[in-house]
């Protein structure tokens, strides 16, 4: 095999290599993606689902199964989910979907299921509509369990409808509720509240009477809560929305909160009774999944490395209320930190600290790297592994940070993902488990990033070799097109990226395609000559070449496709036979020989003549075989 040779398969091999990690690293993404999502879903009873009205298709996930207990081998449909209404509360369902199916409006309600043990549980949908790329309607929508709610809604209920004569019971039955109870008069001013509120609060019933709850909610929901609250005040309608809450602590938490009226014997509204239920941490896991799904889904779409940093500090700010986070590359040559973001740390501090030597007593972050393990500093002002930078974090207000070093899937260190606090703390379990986890996304994309670079130094030697050389995968899509491509055809990477390769180059193949493809399926390579057609018309012959790339399983993945153009070749090739069989169709002798007389060539004419073949003639000197009555002329070998 010649050098060259060498070279395209060295090429080829590397950007195989590098195309097949950059998918495994997504796949990978994608699979992490998922579990979490799942997980999330078990733990806070909400299952999901996406309904085509058109088709009736449904989807479902894991927990929107177990929601309606049913097997996991089961095709959802609306039939299904009519089967596990309760009956009571079929009519309501029905019309609910056959409505929302005719206006394309979205829908959320709440109704009973009949389970198969005769069970009584209660759920709660939600969906939203949009339309798909053909215009199609579809509905995306969520499923939450709400029994044990309802369970302790209706215990409460119980509870209070024996008790008509005394406060004090009344009181005593709330307070022992492990949820937020509270009354308020018809006009909506407090005049009862359980321990818990208070307790949350850190108000007594009075003082909350006295203030009010307008300061309370989130300014961010205030006006939105307030209309809605005042609306059931004027209408009589129960009240119910997911807001946040400020506690005593001053931290704004998530709560459920649902309120209905008490009526007397002639109807009117005498009190409005209402929980409120911290779904805190069903809102933060709702926050982490959506967050990792966005920060993946940038990944994917290759968007630039800092702005993904970017957005994953800031997302992480976001869920550990507080924190300051930072990001550290690691440049494996000089072994310093870089700086990768930090969105809301002081500029001044990330400008010193960029270029900072990793080491044993490096800070946080250059420790963490260089033990390869999370280093957690407590106390910046008193910690030892932050002699060389302490007076710089204190004077910038910085007192604690925790450092987790970003691995790759080898275990290279990449560089660090770090969070920062004014005040000296420790982590919590919660926050240990959110930092690891974002650091293992942040290891994904600087992976990418890398697996990126390699690919496009990859392309461009691809592109200093004059043979067209493409990429496709197995439905025949192509996914890669180089310079000689673009000067081979005629079609750029834009235009060419995304079509079908047969049906762009109109091909003509020497054999069926189904016998090509299964002779590459089954030695992984294929060689032949193919009829294409460039973007101007013109019909050419290549000799292509294939190779399967498979993914860790063994299955094929990609095909690499090497094209040299030999019309010219072949056109000679063909004018060389037609020369010949003109030579073999004449009367005359011709033979052709070299100048030390060695004959090359001898027709049909010629073995007639004199009676030698071609394959007696083809090697020999003239004189020995021309020396008969019919001699050479002398003169024509000296012209030779």
């Amino acid at each position: 095999m010649s050098t060259k040779d060498d070279e395209d398969a060295l090429l080829r091999s590397t950007a195989l290599r590098n195309a097949a990690s950059i998918l495994v690293a997504r796949q990978r993404a994608e699979q992490r993606s998922e579990a979490y999502l799942a997980e999330a879903q078990r733990l806070s009873h909400t299952g999901s689902f996406g309904w085509k009205p058109s088709t009736g298709e449904i989807i479902w996930s894991d927990e929107t199964f177990r929601i309606f207990q049913y097997d996991r081998a089961t095709t959802p449909s609306i039939e299904r989910v009519l089967h596990r209404v309760h009956p009571e509360d079929a009519a309501l369902v029905q019309e609910t979907i056959e409505r929302a199916a005719q206006t394309g409006r979205d829908f959320d309600f709440e109704h009973r299921l009949l389970m198969p043990d005769r069970s009584v549980r209660h759920c709660h949908v939600v969906a939203r509509a949009s339309r798909d790329e053909s215009g199609g309607l579809e509905f995306a929508g969520a499923v939450m369990d709400v029994t044990e709610h309802h369970q302790a809604r209706a215990a409460l209920e119980r509870a209070l409808g024996g008790i008509t004569k005394s406060e004090r019971q009344l009181q005593l039955i709330v307070d022992t509720i492990p949820t937020m109870v509270w009354g308020t008069r018809p006009d909506g001013g407090f005049d009862l509240s359980n321990r818990p509120t208070m307790e949350y609060f850190g108000q007594t019933t009075e003082e909350l009477r006295r203030q009010g709850y307008r300061h309370l909610v989130h300014p961010e929901e205030a006006a939105e809560i307030l209309d809605k609250w005042s609306a059931a005040l004027a209408t009589g309608k129960p009240f119910e929305a997911e807001f946040r809450v400020r506690g005593a602590d001053g931290a704004y938490r998530w709560f459920l909160c649902r309120a209905a009226p008490l009526r007397d014997e002639q109807g009117h509204i005498v009190r409005w009774y209402a929980t409120g239920t911290d779904i805190e941490d069903r809102k933060r896991a709702e926050m982490l999944l959506a967050g990792e799904k966005r920060l993946l889904e940038m990944i994917a779409r290759a968007e630039p490395l800092a702005l993904i940093l970017d957005a994953l500090c800031r997302l992480v700010e976001e869920l550990a209320r507080g924190c300051q986070c930072s990001i550290l590359l690691l440049d494996p040559k000089t072994r310093q930190l870089r700086h990768g973001a930090a969105p809301s740390l002081p500029a001044a501090y990330s400008n010193a600290i960029d270029g900072a030597v990793i080491g044993p007593a490096a800070g946080s972050c250059g420790t963490a790297a260089y033990r390869r393990e999370p280093v957690v500093v407590a106390d910046i002002a008193t910690d030892p592994l932050w002699a060389d930078y302490r007076d710089l974090a204190l004077a910038h207000g910085l007192r604690a940070c925790w450092s987790t070093p970003i691995l790759s899937s080898k275990g290279e260190v990449l560089g660090t993902f770090a969070t920062y606090y004014g005040e000296p703390r420790r982590p919590t379990v919660e926050e240990h488990s959110v930092i690891h986890r974002f650091a293992q996304i942040a290891s994904i994309a600087l992976e990418r990033e890398q697996g990126e670079a390699a690919l496009r130094q990859q392309a461009g030697l691809l592109d200093l070799t004059h043979d067209a050389v493409l990429v496709r995968d197995m439905h025949d899509v192509i996914t890669y097109w180089n310079r000689g491509a673009e000067e081979l055809y005629g079609w750029t990477r834009a235009e060419a990226v995304g079509e079908v390769t047969h049906r762009l180059l109109d091909t003509r193949f020497p054999e069926p395609l189904e016998a090509i493809m299964a002779t590459l399926l089954r030695t992984r390579r294929w060689d032949g000559e193919l009829v294409h057609k460039k973007r101007d018309g013109t019909s050419i012959v290549v000799a292509s070449r294939w190779a399967v790339q498979p993914d860790d399983r063994g299955d094929p993945v990609t095909i690499l496709v090497t094209n040299t153009d030999v019309t010219e070749r072949k056109r000679a090739e063909q004018a060389l036979r037609q020369q010949a069989d003109l030579l073999e169709q004449t009367h005359d002798a011709i033979i052709v020989w070299n100048f030390p007389g060695t004959i090359v060539y001898w027709n049909r004419a010629a073995q007639q003549l004199y009676g030698f073949t071609e394959e007696e003639a083809i090697g020999r000197l003239t004189h020995e075989l021309l020396q008969t009555e019919h001699p050479i002329p002398t003169a024509a070998f000296e012209a030779m």
